[in-house]
C-alpha cells in the first residue's frame, strides 16, 4: 500500500518496479532497447513526417486566411500546437470587431471541411478561432503549447 503522507519519488519508484519483478524488468528492457533499435532510419521517418504534416498544416492555414480575406474580414495572428506529430491544432485571432460579425461564422463551415476531408491516421488538424482585442496573453498560449507562427504586419 502506497502512503500518501509524502511524495513519490520517481526514480525511486521506478526503481522499484525494476527490482519487483523479473517479468516487469525484462518488459522495461525490452521497451528501453526497442527505442535505442528503432535507430536513425525510424527517426528521419519521423522528422519527415512532422515536415509534411506541418507544410501541410500551412497549406490549410493559407486556405482559411484566404477564405477569411474573400469575407473582408481578417486574422491578426496564427499560432501552431503540436498535440504529437500527426496531429496539430491551429489557434486562429482575428480582431474582436470581426469576430462579431456576422459573416465569421461562416469560417467554422470552411475550417470543418478541411478537418474531415484532412483527417488520415498520418495526419490531423483542429482549428481553433478567439478575438483579440489586444489583451491575449502570449505567455498563456505558450504555456498552453501554442507558438506564434504569422502575424499581421
Amino acid at each position: 500500500m502506497v502512503s500518501h503522507n509524502k511524495p513519490i519519488d520517481s526514480q525511486d519508484w521506478i526503481n522499484r518496479i525494476n527490482d519487483s519483478d523479473e517479468y516487469i524488468k525484462d518488459m522495461m528492457s525490452f521497451y528501453t532497447n526497442g527505442w535505442i533499435n528503432r535507430g536513425e532510419e525510424d527517426d528521419k521517418k519521423i522528422k519527415d513526417r512532422i515536415k509534411a504534416n506541418i507544410v501541410l498544416t500551412f497549406t490549410y492555414v493559407d486556405e482559411i486566411i484566404n477564405e477569411l480575406a474573400k469575407m473582408n474580414l481578417a486574422a491578426n495572428c496564427v499560432y501552431l500546437k503540436m498535440n504529437s506529430f500527426i496531429n496539430q491544432t491551429v489557434l486562429i485571432s482575428v480582431p474582436i470587431e470581426r469576430y462579431l460579425d456576422d459573416e465569421f461564422p461562416k469560417i467554422y463551415a470552411v475550417a470543418s471541411k478541411i478537418e474531415k476531408s484532412s483527417k488520415s491516421e498520418n495526419y490531423s488538424v483542429r482549428f481553433n478561432f478567439t478575438f483579440d482585442d489586444g489583451n491575449i496573453d502570449e505567455e498563456n498560449l505558450k504555456a498552453d503549447g501554442f507558438h506564434k507562427t504569422i502575424q499581421k504586419r
